[in-house]
């Protein structure tokens, strides 16, 4: 044996070889996957270099499942969900009141300057009330107001959909969106920049008060008026620097006023003071209460004036919004609650500029999309056990989003979703669209050949920003393959997700445009109806099934392979074969195959419809085994990837072995069958390759 200090190392492979074991419903099958014809080269930073041959078998008895597998669905999502927002139009912070139950009014002379809300009673005791605007109510008991315009006959629960459920924390719903980006907020900026957020119940943070906010103000946790309560006081200016949240009852009361910072803290517009519980503000003598937006989740607000502005918002959705204190108080802002109560002449104004519904549209945005996909998967779990799914994210490229990339080609995700039907023998074929923003990209052949490209699975080339020509290709794509008789369902998100443009697009137009018929357009009027489920969409029959089939006899039609590797294997060709013997099978080469960018291949595996499917023992017999081979090369340098297959691999100095496992995913290859019966009737299944191990023990051989 010659020493390591010689130049030239020859390596010796012994052993890699893996077993696949797996039962498809009743009846074994002979299933191998073998690595060999690996290259070791020891220190190189993979120990598998070179190149590697991956051979599947499959052979042996087949049980055909007799289970009804009638539907395929493909979901196509566009990608404006990922950055966009939420349209506002007419909502509560549109309103300077706002009650979602009843108003109480005791004064004389309050003045209201925009418009106001009270789904059922107001209660007026000020004679000499006077509205510059539009107000609603189901009842107005006492005074009539001067100069207000009544609105009778509209919908007084049109605004229902803002508030959280009442039997629960929060709905789905605008003021959810709201709430969860202030407590998400304030969490993250919790501990960056010291305390932002604030939990009665840890002891540890109570032990650490007083906190001092800035000059003059600090925090406290002690008892206030019977209650235990977070208390912001002092003789300074309280300075909102950023949101805050308080798991409790809040109360601010300092000497020289509140304001927001001039720059905020977590790159927001306007900063939120959020408590769970009951939250006040006391005025006295205050210098400026200026940009004070208050939130109680689950309690009451009380704001006390004397001779005091209040610019700002205040929103108890589950409880009293309370205004007290001197006569001539002035509010500014948009001010909710489930019950008003007004307890002096106040002077209450919506503002002209930086008005409140401006505000919340800017801080509810980021949380409308994962609403919008969460619903859409709850959609997709919806669908029957026995309807085959496939979900395609499109944009510019179908299946190949970039990060940020938010044009919209719908004909290029149709091409997709036609193209992964066309291998599908469902009795029933549907396409169901999500989308909130109009078509602006479209595909061509090539570059010099701007003919559109209409069928296949081939990148193409994109030309963004032509709406008129991206709606003309998607009904185009719609012509050329409505031979395939597969039902194609829109559903425009518009109202859920406002896509970032001047105006609301008009997708009924875009439907009608590309062939979409009326009874195959849905539309979710509000955001409460994100949540929604196939029966609220019409669309349940996509989970109707049929009676098991009973096959007499069967052929097989086609059968593609499919398998998901590590990110390390780059797939170089493919070849498959038939026969009885692998060392002595002659292989052909797939002529196309795909791959996605989660290393998943796909192709059709030609000429299976050769092998006979004999009857043996009230079973199903492949006449010839069905050989394919991937030619694998190994690509070391993926950084952070957390399926790397070597992490588990070891050198060992003596006696010289590359020893260890590389673990593949369970289910992570498989077979596509598509059979047909005596008359002609095609049905799928799946046959499935279970935890494959690849077992590596190369012994080195340093001579």
């Amino acid at each position: 044996m010659k020493t390591i200090f010689l130049k030239r190392f020859t390596c010796l492979f012994i052993v890699i070889s893996i077993l696949f074991s797996f039962n498809i419903l009743v009846n074994a099958l002979d299933e191998e996957f073998i690595i060999f014809d690996s290259e070791v080269i020891p220190g190189a930073p993979t120990v598998l270099g070179g190149s590697t041959n991956i051979t599947y078998k499959q052979s042996g008895k087949i049980d055909i499942p007799l289970e009804p597998t009638n539907k395929d669905v493909v979901f196509l999502i566009d990608s404006s969900f990922n950055l966009k927002e939420v349209p506002i139009g007419d909502g509560p912070f549109d309103h300077v009141l706002f009650s979602r139950n009843n108003t109480d009014i005791i004064g004389y002379g309050t003045t209201v300057d925009g418009k106001f809300f009270s789904k059922k009673t107001v209660n007026n005791d000020d004679s000499n009330i006077q509205i510059n605007s539009t107000y609603e109510c189901e009842d107005w008991n006492g005074q009539p107001p001067k100069n207000g315009t009544r609105v009778t006959g509209e919908d007084l629960n049109r605004f229902d959909h803002w508030f959280p459920d009442e039997e629960n924390s929060y709905g789905v719903s605008e003021i959810e969106m709201l709430m969860t980006s202030i407590t998400n907020n304030a969490s993250r900026l919790d501990g960056l920049h010291g305390f932002r957020v604030f939990d009665k119940d840890d002891q540890e943070l109570i032990n650490s008060l007083p906190i001092n906010l800035n000059g003059g103000v600090q925090l406290y946790y002690k008892e206030w008026n019977g209650e235990k309560c977070f208390m912001i006081e002092g003789d300074g200016t309280f300075v909102i620097d950023s949101d805050m949240y308080f798991d409790g009852n809040l109360v601010i009361s300092t000497g020289k006023g509140v304001r927001q910072a001039p720059e905020l803290l977590g790159e927001i517009k306007d900063a939120f003071i959020m408590a769970t519980g009951n939250v006040t503000l006391q005025g006295q003598k205050m210098e400026e209460i200026d940009d004070v937006n208050l939130i109680s989740a689950n309690g009451n607000i009380c704001i006390q004036l004397e001779e005091n502005q209040f610019k700002g918002m205040a929103l108890a959705p589950k409880g009293k919004m309370e205004f007290q204190g001197q006569s001539g108080a002035e509010f500014i802002g948009s001010f909710i609650g489930k019950d008003l109560s007004i307890k002096n002449d106040f002077k209450f104004k919506y503002p002209e500029d930086d008005k409140p519904s401006d505000i919340i549209k800017k801080r509810i945005f980021t949380e409308s999309a994962p609403l919008v996909l969460e619903s859409v998967n709850n959609l997709i779990n919806d669908v029957s056990e026995y309807t085959n799914s496939t979900t395609i994210t499109f944009a510019t490229r179908a299946n190949h989003r970039e990060e940020n990339d938010l044009n919209v080609n719908l004909g290029d995700g149709l091409r997709h979703a036609y193209h992964h039907l066309s291998s599908s023998t469902s009795l029933s074929k549907n396409i169901v669209i999500f989308t909130a923003k109009t078509p602006n990209t479209y595909t061509t052949v090539s570059v010099t050949n701007d003919e559109f490209l209409l069928t296949g699975n081939a990148q193409g080339y994109q030309i963004p920003d032509d709406a008129d020509k991206a709606i003309e290709y998607a009904k185009k794509v719609i012509e050329h393959n409505n031979t395939e008789n597969i039902q194609v369902i829109f559903v425009d998100l518009t109202e859920a997700l406002n896509v970032g443009e001047e105006e609301v697009p008009n997708l009924h137009n875009v439907a009608n445009s590309i062939g979409i018929s009326a009874g195959n357009y849905k539309r979710p009027d509000t955001l409460n109806e994100i949540d929604f489920n196939l029966d609220s969409l019409n669309l349940s029959p996509l989970k109707e099934t049929t009676e098991a089939p009973v096959f007499e006899s069967l052929t097989i039609n086609s059968a593609t392979f499919e398998a998901q590797l590590p990110l390390n294997f780059v797939v170089t060709g493919v070849q498959y074969g038939f026969g009885n013997d692998l060392d002595n099978e002659d292989y052909l080469d797939v002529n196309s195959f795909e791959i996605t960018d989660e290393n998943t291949i796909t192709f059709n595996i030609p000429n299976a419809s050769s092998i006979d499917l004999l009857k043996e023992d009230g079973s199903l017999k492949l006449s010839k085994s069905i050989f394919l081979k991937l030619l694998v090369k190994v690509n070391p340098d993926k950084p952070d990837d957390p399926d790397n297959p070597f992490e588990n691999i070891r050198w060992n100095n003596d006696p010289p072995t590359i020893t260890g496992t590389i673990n593949l995913p369970s289910d992570h290859a498989k077979i596509n069958y598509v059979v047909k019966d005596e008359s002609d009737t095609l049905y799928n299944f799946t046959q499935i390759f279970e935890d494959a191990d690849i077992e590596v023990n190369h012994l080195i051989d340093l001579n």
